[in-house]
This record gives C-alpha cells, sequence and structure tokens, in this order.
C-alpha cells in the first residue's frame, strides 16, 4: 500500500466513524426519549418496513450476530412496532411485519433525523449530498462483492 493509500484509508476510517459518531450523538437522544429506539432498532425497522429478508438475512446485512437480531426483534415486537409470525407453508420462516404503530414510529424517526441531519446536508448542496450517497452505496457493493468472493471456494 502506497503512502497516499494509508492517508486516504486513515481518512476514510477517521471520517466513517466521526460520521457515526455525530449520527448517534445527534440523534440517539432524540429517538430514545421520543420513540424508545437507538439508531441500530432503526435500521432493523427499516430493513423490516422495506425488504421482506427474514432474521438470519436481516443479521447478515447488518453485520450483527443473529442472536442480537432475534433479541432486538423481540424487543421492537414486545414494545409494538413488529409482529413476527411463522410462514405459511414452512415453519422454519419467520415472516416480519411492521405494524402501524412502527409505521408512525418510522415516520416520527425521519421527522427527527430531517430536522437533525437538514442544517448539515444542506449545506453540503444536492450534487455532493448524492455523490456522498453514490459512494457509499458503491463502497457498501464493493464489500458484498468481496465478502461473496471470499466465501466462493476455489475450484
Amino acid at each position: 500500500m502506497q503512502a497516499t493509500d494509508r492517508d486516504l484509508t486513515r481518512r476514510y476510517l477517521h471520517g466513517v466513524w466521526n460520521a457515526m459518531r455525530h449520527l448517534d450523538t445527534l440523534l440517539t437522544p432524540r429517538l430514545t426519549e421520543e420513540l424508545g429506539l437507538d439508531l441500530t432498532d432503526l435500521v432493523l425497522l427499516e430493513y423490516v418496513a422495506h425488504t421482506d429478508l427474514g432474521p438470519s438475512q436481516i443479521a447478515s446485512v447488518m453485520r450483527l450476530p443473529d442472536h442480537t437480531v432475534s433479541r432486538l426483534l423481540g424487543r421492537l415486537e414486545l414494545s409494538g412496532l413488529l409482529q413476527r409470525t411463522v410462514a405459511t407453508g414452512d415453519a422454519r420462516r419467520r415472516v416480519l411485519r411492521v405494524t402501524p404503530t412502527g409505521r408512525q414510529a418510522l415516520a416520527s424517526a425521519h421527522a427527527e433525523l430531517s430536522a437533525g441531519l437538514a442544517p448539515l446536508l444542506r449545506d453540503l448542496g444536492p450534487q455532493r449530498l448524492q455523490a456522498l450517497v453514490e459512494t457509499l452505496t458503491l463502497v457498501v457493493a464493493a464489500e458484498a462483492e468481496a465478502d461473496a468472493t471470499a466465501a466462493t471456494p476455489e475450484t
């Protein structure tokens, strides 16, 4: 790795870390006070609301242990934000659905997210924000591709 690669890697690491810490500091108190959620709960609820992934698949994409996701799902279910049911025709599979209360919580969380992040994102401007989102999407896709390559046995 060249010195410039190391510098870029370091800057990426620090940038991601500081962005996550800022997001956590800015939003977690609001989410906790208002909805009893943290950022992990919010992201998990987003996956349930917008995908048909099961618990193990969500654990995989969130890079969390299965038991952690199961515990979080249980907590969200007890809070009335989601339902877990057994899939018709396959008793091993769980179907996850966001409840109307969960949808309201997501809407409130998005409002909090917008209120907290709007000033920062407005300063970026639409073109830089779009570039940031595209770059993050590319990083995630490259990581998923690397994971798939590592998991594929060589012939």
